[in-house]
């Protein structure tokens, strides 16, 4: 590295909005796991009591690399766990940009280490985002009950979890159906 590049040890979570004025680059430690910046606004969690490591990249580019050639690339709008024990990937990427790398893997749809916040938001908005980050298909009974506004704040939370908690501030009840999920009335 360079006379005027940055090393950051990481232990716990922040949100980097590093401008590039110079030659100089900014390189974060989270345990074992270098997150490069090449220009953007992204977010690491990286608590040394979780088997995790999440980046999400905001704007921009992110390089990430954890050994042993193995690394990734993050764009806008684009998440990654990685998990520590097993050294693994598994990033949340659209399917056009899936990369083939073998060591990149797919998403698990149980549990994310996302922080969800929603204030004062319609209901079909949260459900779509939900749905979307967990790759689940989610449906709602009635336009009417997706207009209702929630505010509800999830941290590393598994979908069922969410769907109950969601359900039980709207007094709905979850309902599982052939492709996913249905909020409906009780």
């Amino acid at each position: 590295m360079g006379k005027k590049d940055r090393i950051l040890n990481l232990s716990g979570k922040a949100t980097f909005n590093a401008g590039h004025k110079g030659k100089g680059r900014l390189q974060i430690q989270a345990d074992r796991l270098v997150i490069e910046d090449i220009g953007t606004i992204f977010t690491i969690s990286a608590y040394p009591d979780s088997n995790n490591i999440v980046v999400s990249v905001k704007e921009g580019l992110v390089n990430l690399h954890s050994g042993k050639n193995k690394s990734l690339q993050l764009k806008a709008n684009e998440t990654c766990r990685y998990d520590k024990r097993y050294k693994t990937f598994h990033p949340s990427i659209s399917d056009e940009n899936q990369q083939k790398d073998p060591t990149v893997q797919t998403t698990e749809t149980s549990l994310k280490d996302y922080y969800f916040q929603f204030d004062s938001k319609p209901l079909h908005s949260v459900v779509e985002t939900i749905s979307k980050d967990y790759g689940v298909n989610i449906e709602i009974e009635s336009p009417a009950i997706g207009l209702r506004e929630i505010t509800v704040h999830f941290d590393q939370e598994k979908l069922e979890v969410i769907l109950n908690i969601v359900a039980e501030t709207m007094n709905l009840k979850v309902k599982k159906i052939a492709d996913g999920y249905m909020l409906c009335s009780k």
